[in-house]
């Protein structure tokens, strides 16, 4: 049960927290970009599978740092680095699989055949997508910091209500990309420019890993 000022702490958390967390899941990133193009490319069931596996990753960084573990992630720097040699790597194979779909013109479609074996590898694509971004890791950790903040009586309870509130928006828009991004219109527009798009994809990704290398040499 949540008391009065727990449940007072917890509105004033979720009202700073929830806004911030909006802007920065709707925005354009690797995981968006990959229910994008997932959904374009190979159909809703994919792009939707794929979404799942991002959401879970979120969720498993939002309860980390609810209860304080990211920090102490974040304090042994030698496992930030290899997260984030982990992740440049992981974005640089997407950024190759998408780039080599560009140049040789024969961009996967939806009449890719689909079954339970698919979807799986689908969900731990977008899990080690999410797991190996460290920048997802450290939005999470400002996220609850920055909620912890506006409460009387801080604690990790009430951090993880906050964390699963924002959590719970990461679904609704993550899964509003795979349906939006697989509905006919916009599938018959992605295969009149799918090279196009795919090329840019690729770019992306690959500039996506370059930042990650830079935040460690620099």
């Amino acid at each position: 049960m949540i008391s009065g000022s727990g449940w007072a702490d917890f509105i004033a958390g979720t009202s700073v927290a929830m806004p911030l967390f909006f802007i920065g899941v709707a925005s354009p990133g690797p995981g968006t970009l990959a229910i994008m193009n997932t959904s374009m490319r190979l159909g809703r069931a994919q792009g939707v599978a794929l979404a799942l596996g991002i959401c879970s990753g979120s969720l498993f960084w939002g309860c980390l740092s609810a209860f304080g573990l990211g920090g102490v992630l974040n304090a042994q720097s030698q496992w930030a680095v290899v997260l984030s040699v982990a992740g440049s790597l992981y974005f640089l194979w997407l950024s190759f699989k998408l780039l080599r779909s560009a140049i040789q013109g024969k961009p996967l479609t939806s009449a890719v055949r689909s079954d339970y074996k698919t979807y799986i590898r689908q969900y731990v694509s977008g899990l080690m997508l999410h797991l190996l971004n460290p920048k997802a890791m450290f939005v999470w950790m400002a996220i609850i910091s920055i909620a912890l903040s506006q409460m009387l009586n801080p604690n990790p309870v009430a951090a993880f209500f906050v964390a699963f509130a924002c959590w719970s928006i990461s679904v609704v828009v993550f899964m509003g990309y795979a349906w939006v991004f697989s509905t006919p219109k916009v599938v018959s527009a992605y295969r009149g420019v799918a090279r196009w798009i795919d090329g840019v994809c690729g770019i992306l990704f690959a500039a996506a890993a370059m930042v990650l290398l830079a935040t460690i040499l620099f």
